[in-house]
């Protein structure tokens, strides 16, 4: 016999909270596994009968007249429309996968290194092989952090064909700068880079509940990754948390967990909440940022130079001193290496098998020898 439960009671007996349960029981909610639905069910004392079937004949007849009159009448448009319909009746809706991306940094909470990610995504972006052309968008006019790194007098000048920009987004919370990034990839740009989103309002900005704009994305072949730093302060996770719900499922989104002094964060109870036994909503896929010393930050947030750096600027540049270039060496190779974990969410799929060029302090040697194993995994797989 079924029971009337409240949310509260049911995710207490469920072991869960009540954002979870909140998902599990939205009937939007396309993302759910069985598995969660049968655990739902089973506290609930129901029982789950899932029925496939094609469409009737009289379904089927009544599309493929509708196509007919359409395209009789010259409805291109609409005649395409019925045939899709018609298609995903049988086959299921086809998945494409994305030949451009937008990586959106967005961290309205706190200062969670959003900046330093996104310029480390940058650095690594110019060494892969064959390279994507970027297209970086700076929407925080109030300190412009990655523009004050990329653009021509900046601290490492971002070089041709690739291209910087900073956009006054103070009264929007970015969707100037959103709109922007989305004009580059629909011209000759591989990957739009958008930072600063939110900064200025400090929430999570309303645009983000848009469906149009994940349907226009997807048309024009658009991947879009939100990258979410999070680290000790609960404001953070609360933002992530809002931004996850926002999405709902129509884009990727890559947590990025700041370890500044601690090992576990507040997020990582959330996100076992958010998983619900592995019913992800949307996809969520995960890093972790090591505690960075003094020395590195300093020169990272322009304290050193006047000019703020990449990471990996700081582990190269012979400005840099070296004990701190020595220090931060590591702390790029990590960084780099937990990219590759995710570039095919960080990717459009001409580059997902681009091959990474070694940093600078590898010698020429092991370089080589590098470049000899990836292209021959490359070309095995």
């Amino acid at each position: 016999m079924a029971q009337k439960l409240s949310i509260s009671a049911l995710a207490k007996r469920l072991n869960t909270g009540r954002f979870a349960v909140q998902r599990a029981l939205d009937p939007d909610n396309i993302s759910i596994s069985l598995n969660t639905i049968s655990r739902v069910a089973h506290v609930l004392g129901l029982k789950i009968s899932l029925k496939p079937r094609h469409f009737t004949p009289d379904e089927f007849d009544a599309l493929v007249s509708k196509m007919i009159n359409a395209a009789a009448g010259k409805e291109s448009e609409e005649a395409e429309a019925y045939k899709k319909q018609i298609m995903e009746g049988f086959y299921g809706e086809p998945y494409d996968e994305p030949t451009k991306r937008l990586a959106i940094f967005i961290q309205p909470g706190g200062s969670a290194g959003k900046t330093t990610v996104a310029a480390g995504f940058v650095e690594w972006c110019l060494q892969l092989q064959p390279r994507p052309k970027l297209a970086v968008f700076d929407a925080d006019e109030r300190q412009s952090t990655l523009f004050r790194i990329f653009d021509p007098n900046g601290s490492t000048p971002l070089p041709a064909p690739h291209s910087i920009q900073k956009i006054d987004s103070r009264s929007d919370s970015g969707k100037n700068a959103f709109d922007a990034a989305m004009n580059a990839l629909a011209g000759d740009k591989g990957i739009a880079i958008l930072d600063g989103v939110a900064n200025q309002s400090g929430d999570v900005p309303s645009w983000l509940n848009d469906g149009k704009l994940y349907s226009e994305a997807k048309r024009l072949g658009i991947g879009i990754v939100f990258i979410v730093p999070v680290d000790e302060s609960t404001k953070t996770s609360e933002s992530a948390t809002r931004i996850i719900v926002g999405v709902g499922g129509r884009a990727d989104i890559l947590i990025v967990r700041n370890l500044k002094r601690l090992t576990t964060l507040p997020w990582d109870a959330v996100f076992r909440d958010v998983i619900f036994e592995g019913g992800q909503i949307p996809p969520i896929y995960q890093i972790a940022l090591s505690k960075w010393d003094v020395g590195t930050v300093k020169y990272l947030q322009g304290e050193a130079t006047g000019k703020p750096l990449s990471l990996f600027a700081t582990s190269t540049l012979k400005s840099v001193d070296v004990f701190t270039r020595s220090r931060a060496e590591p702390y790029w190779e990590s960084f780099a290496a937990q990219m590759e974990n995710v570039r095919n969410v960080l990717l459009p799929v001409g580059f997902s098998s681009a091959v990474s060029i070694p940093p600078p302090w590898v010698s020429k040697e092991e370089r080589k020898a590098i470049l000899r194993n990836a292209k021959s995994t490359r070309s095995n797989a």
